[in-house]
């Protein structure tokens, strides 16, 4: 395959799959689809630092912390800042945090319905198709000389 047709395609794919997610993880206008990578992210962690965050969701610190600033207004998140280092701000779900969070999971009782439609070899065929991409992710990420 040619190159140009290689990115051509894998954007569009890209595309897709982006939309398809932020559809089905939608939260009824409530959260934006960064709010929501964050609070599945930061389940279950108890207290995190905005750092952390922003390597756990490949969002950067700046809009880490925005976003929680406005998520703690919602009532999603607590913020605290390090006693020790006022810099320094961690991060905590909230109950009705959790609750969004458990809504969304909720909807993969329907993806696992849709799914087990789906041929397995099919499925197998694309999980392989998906680790080959991640290798060639990552073979790029080195030769660019991008942190992970």
């Amino acid at each position: 395959m040619d190159p140009c047709d290689f990115k051509e395609t894998l954007f569009n794919s890209g595309q897709t799959f982006t939309m398809l997610a932020e559809k089905i993880f939608a939260s009824k206008d409530i959260l934006s689809p960064l709010q929501v990578k964050i609070l599945i992210s930061i389940r279950g962690k108890g207290l995190i630092n905005v750092g952390a965050v922003s390597k756990l969701t490949g969002i950067g610190q700046a809009n880490v912390s925005t976003i929680c600033k406005k998520m703690e207004k919602e009532g999603f998140v607590i913020r605290q800042r390090d006693k020790k280092d006022e810099r320094v701000v961690f991060i905590s779900i909230t109950g009705e945090g959790e609750r969004i969070v458990d809504d969304l999971f909720s909807k993969n009782g329907e993806i696992d319905k849709f799914l087990s439609g789906v041929e397995p070899e099919r499925l197998n065929i694309i999980v392989n198709g998906v680790n080959e991409l991640e290798k060639l992710t990552m073979e790029m990420m080195d030769y660019f000389d991008i942190r992970r």
